[in-house]
């Protein structure tokens, strides 16, 4: 049977990688960076798929009968 054990803050904040902490440190210098140049144009938007509901309550339009769908 496994167990539990308690821990404390201190040590679960020790036990971050210094390799997270250089990651994270990073992240802030391009995000300050990035203020600093100004706005930048909009990136295009990645076009979404349509999920399995979405075509099938199309689909079941189409047809036009009732039909229950639970999504």
């Amino acid at each position: 049977m496994p167990t539990t054990t308690r821990i404390q803050a201190i040590s679960a904040y020790r036990s971050i990688p210094r390799s997270t902490e250089r990651y994270m440190e990073e992240r802030l210098w391009q995000r300050a960076l990035g203020r600093l140049e100004g706005p930048q144009p909009p990136k295009k938007k990645r076009r979404r798929s349509r999920s399995f509901a979405a075509i099938l309550r199309e689909t079941i339009s189409r047809i036009g009968r009732q039909v229950d769908i639970e999504a």
